[in-house]
């Protein structure tokens, strides 16, 4: 695609990008009893989170919520504007369809729903959803971006080639709706905080080593270094203070509760627009589980596997490859490297090859 074909898509695109995690009118809720009195409140609470940009403690409210009230639509509308704000493109679509389910005349989750395919890379699924909005809702504005995204999206999708699992990387696999998404030069080098043996809430994790924690160390050095000297991290001992919070999980339910049931870890990042239609990561989490889906404790080799790739996502690859030798692979499959292959480091030298190197000194 052409620069300027680039620039195009990137201006048409924001606007949906905007829709997808902007906060949906104001709603009447009728709680029942207590509960939902306080899965209300938590909503409220979450919608505000939401507009001070912090998804993340938004995210834990609507997980308190939806707990609370299973069956409300709205608190499954705000935790599909929540993962799309976190990149987190496949939970948000299931969201959206739950409170489309529920609620069949929320036409807005259709309308977010289909933003989130196009930055999931599934363009088909963008235009059959940016189709049916307009079949279901006549709002004017949104119709003329609908309209919009269609023309835009149906130009790019002709003009894509089917991925090539033997090329030298897999650079375009990576750009999320056209877009790409990098640390920024002003937050490096980026804070990394790593919990020694502790879950999200500060609880001691069953199978954790010491050892483990030079595995995540290693992970950093490694996609640092195939950054060819552009891309660099420093641990701190505050996760306050950290960019990137790394934790453990012994509990194969908790990433199932986040959606991750075939996943050993489970990134989540924050990014904003940046300039030029690509976007900068603002912060991430890193949750990495201990056990397999049989119970049993990683090897270390597997476990290196899976730290690679949750910190490669934690680093800018949003997207993943299709070569099954790859470490960013889109499953965790035995064949998968445990140290980055030439085309983890090639594409991750793509990403940051117009910053200036860091000098170490």
């Amino acid at each position: 695609m052409s620069k300027v074909a680039r620039a195009c898509f990137a201006a048409v695109a924001s606007a949906s990008v905007i829709a997808a995690v902007s906060l949906a009118a104001e709603v009447t809720l009728s709680p029942r009893d207590a509960q939902q009195n306080e899965a209300c409140r938590l909503l409220i609470e979450a919608k505000s989170c939401l507009k001070q940009n912090n998804a993340m403690d938004a995210l834990g409210l609507l997980e308190k919520a939806q707990t609370l009230w299973p069956d409300q639509p709205h608190i499954h509308y705000a935790l599909g504007q929540t993962y799309a704000r976190l990149a987190e493109f496949s939970r948000a679509i299931a969201e959206y369809k739950q409170a489309m389910r529920l609620e069949p005349g929320l036409t807005s989750a259709l309308f977010n729903m289909a933003g989130c395919y196009e930055r999931n890379g599934e363009l088909s699924k963008a235009i059959e959803a940016y189709e049916d909005y307009l079949r279901k809702d006549k709002d004017r504005e949104r119709g003329v971006v609908a309209t919009n995204m269609i023309a835009t999206l149906r130009k790019v999708h002709a003009n894509q080639k089917d991925a090539d699992a033997n090329a030298a990387d897999y650079f375009a696999a990576i750009q999320s709706g056209g877009r790409l998404q990098r640390w920024p030069q002003s937050a490096l080098p980026v804070r990394v905080f790593i919990a020694d043996g502790l879950d999200k809430a500060g609880a001691r994790v069953q199978g954790y080593k010491p050892e483990f924690r030079q595995i995540l160390i290693d992970a950093f050095n490694s996609w640092c270094d195939a950054s060819d000297g552009r891309l660099a991290y420093k641990i701190v001992g505050d996760k306050a203070n950290a960019d990137i919070v790394c934790t453990w999980t012994d509990q194969i339910d908790y990433l199932k509760k986040l959606g991750a049931s075939v996943e050993q870890g489970n990134a989540l990042v924050e990014t904003s627009n940046a300039a030029e239609g690509d976007e900068a990561i603002r912060k991430a989490r890193i949750i990495l589980l201990l056990r397999n889906s049989e119970g049993n404790f990683l090897s270390e080799g597997d476990l290196r596997k899976v730290v690679l790739h949750e910190v490669g996502h934690t680093l800018g690859i949003c997207g993943h490859s299709i070569n099954n030798a790859d470490v960013m692979f889109f499953e965790n499959a035995p064949t998968c490297s445990e140290v980055l292959t030439s085309r983890d480091r090639k594409t991750m030298a793509r990403l940051y090859e117009s910053y200036p190197k860091i000098d170490k000194r």
